[in-house]
This record gives C-alpha cells, sequence and structure tokens, in this order.
C-alpha cells in the first residue's frame, strides 16, 4: 500500500533506530511500534527533531534513541497510559494497538482508525509479518490462561487456598482461545503450535492434579487397577 509517494511500513533508518529502541523500553510489539511511528511522523522519513512519536509539543532530540527513551518514560510513568503498559504486558499486539488509539495520546484517536493501519502494515510485510503477529497472539494467550489458571492452585502464592469455580469451564474457555487465534501458515508452524498447546495442557493437568489430589489419586488408582486386570 502507498501513502503519498512512501511505502505504508517502510521506515527510515532513524525511524528504525527509534522502533527499537522504544520497543525495547516499552514491550511494545516491532510491527505496533513500525505503525504508530509511521501514523505519528510519516513513512520513510528524518526529522532533524528525532521526536518520531510528536511528545512535546516542540521538543527535539540529540539522536533517535533520546527520543524513544523519552516518549518510552512518558508510556512507562504517566497514568495517562496506563492503558498502553498493561496491554504492553498482555503481549498482544492487537490489544496494544488498541490501547494506543483509545489513549489520549492523539487526541481524535487517529480517527478510529489506528487497528486498520495495524492491519495494513503486516498486510505489507507479508506472510512472515503476519505469522509473526499470529504466534505472538496465541502465544500470549496461552501464558495469560496459564498464568490466570494456575494463580489459583492451593499453595501458590495468590491462592488464598482456595481452587478456580469452576475448572472445567475455564479450561475449556482457554482451549477455545488458543484454538481461536491458531491460523499457522505452514505446516511447520502448525507442528510447533501443536507442541506448544500439548505442552499447555500437561502444565493445566499438572494444575487441576494440585488441585484436587484425592481425585487424582482415586483416578489413578482406578487406572492402575484396571491395567493390571487386563494384564493378568
Amino acid at each position: 500500500m502507498i501513502v503519498g509517494t512512501r511505502t505504508l511500513g517502510t521506515l527510515s533508518p532513524a525511524q528504525l533506530a527509534y522502533a527499537e529502541t522504544l520497543a525495547t523500553q516499552t514491550g511494545l510489539a516491532p510491527a505496533v511500534v513500525t505503525t504508530w511511528i509511521g501514523r505519528e511522523s510519516g513513512w520513510d522519513v528524518t526529522n532533524a527533531s528525532n521526536n518520531y512519536l510528536n511528545i512535546g509539543p516542540g521538543y527535539t532530540f540529540s539522536t533517535p534513541q533520546q527520543g524513544a527513551a523519552a516518549a518510552a518514560q512518558l508510556i512507562n510513568t504517566s497514568s495517562y497510559y496506563s492503558g498502553i503498559r498493561q496491554a504492553a504486558a498482555s503481549g498482544n499486539p492487537t490489544a496494544q494497538i488498541a490501547a494506543i488509539q483509545s489513549s489520549p495520546w492523539d487526541a481524535g484517536h487517529y480517527g478510529g482508525t489506528l487497528s486498520a493501519d495495524y492491519q495494513d502494515v503486516l498486510s505489507a510485510a507479508g506472510p512472515q509479518g503476519a505469522a509473526a503477529a499470529t504466534t505472538t497472539s496465541w502465544w500470549s494467550d496461552i501464558l495469560g490462561y496459564l498464568g490466570g489458571a494456575l494463580s489459583g492452585v492451593p499453595g501458590s502464592s495468590t491462592a488464598n487456598g482456595t481452587a478456580p469455580s469452576n475448572p472445567g469451564t475455564d479450561v475449556l474457555s482457554g482451549l477455545s482461545g488458543i484454538a481461536t487465534d491458531l491460523n499457522p501458515l505452514t505446516w511447520k508452524k502448525t507442528a510447533l503450535q501443536i507442541v506448544f498447546v500439548v505442552a499447555a495442557l500437561g502444565l493445566i493437568a499438572l494444575g487441576v492434579a494440585r488441585m484436587f489430589p484425592g481425585v487424582t489419586r482415586t483416578v489413578t488408582t482406578t487406572l492402575a487397577a484396571t491395567a493390571k486386570a487386563a494384564a493378568a
């Protein structure tokens, strides 16, 4: 996609240096940062101010890295941008773009089209860029689900001695979210995703076993007795 005479998704060397620093210091996904910078300062441009997210007004910096560090400090400390920080911590690029769009960074919230720009950037990046975004999304869902499910395991730091109210529903809900995000482009990616999902299921099973040790022992004993009888 072409915007004026600039290719959407293309950053100048100075913008790239800015983007790398900003992504590192905030935890925002590279494609999210690329979209944000392009929308704020234009594609493939170099500004003497090194202020590619337009903080200020009128701020100038000696290097792109200094400009990015100033923007990152604002994002990481201001109460106005707590939503962006939470989205960055989630690891979900779609949530990050939505948080930026809804934040007061831009008074007009980018006309509600920053998310569409993000999708265009992914399309411009081709299948590899789309695959990276998909992998981040479903993997963050796995981690987020496991963190929530296992936090209720008795003996954990946040459990307070109680188990989730409906672990069966929680398991199905978590798996549904993971499956929704799986969008492999090749069989190799599919195989890798299956490995991670199986590992996630193993952790879920371990968590359930810790939540219900009596039931687990009963099931284990029953299965062992059945196997012994079948072998006799």
